[in-house]
């Protein structure tokens, strides 16, 4: 009877700590997120995978959000994840990018996000 109560507790603490780690259902971390619609202009539909804008999330709350290929600046800093949006903050502190996180997709919001440049259209979505 020990042993089970004992079993229980260890089963019932390790679901609680996988529950907790979860922290959006459908927003996968690891994973390289393109803005799938991105063409870069003469490009005619022709643009590679590799100069599309991506945002990429790691499991210690970092990321690396490459928007433009050609660029020095290379937006990088810590995420977090607030009600139902994604907020990636600079680590030099100039810009916060914010999107709405639907499912395992990305939706760029403009209005809300806080940048020395315009990147992106409003609405841009990442896959």
């Amino acid at each position: 009877m020990k042993k089970g109560i004992i079993l229980l507790s260890i089963i019932t603490t390790m679901l609680f700590f996988v529950a907790c780690n979860d922290k959006t259902p459908g927003l996968k971390i690891n994973q390289k997120y393109i803005y799938e619609k991105y063409e870069l202009e003469g490009a005619k539909g022709q643009t590679p995978d590799s100069m599309k804008p991506f945002i990429r999330l790691t499991d210690d709350n970092r990321f690396i959000f490459a928007y433009y290929m050609l660029s020095s600046y290379l937006p990088y800093g810590r995420y977090e994840i607030k009600n139902g949006y994604l907020i990636l903050k600079t680590d030099d502190e100039k810009n916060e990018y914010i999107f709405k996180i639907k499912g395992e997709t990305l939706i760029f919001d403009a209005k809300k996000s806080k940048m020395s440049t315009t990147i992106l259209r409003d609405g841009a979505v990442f896959k």
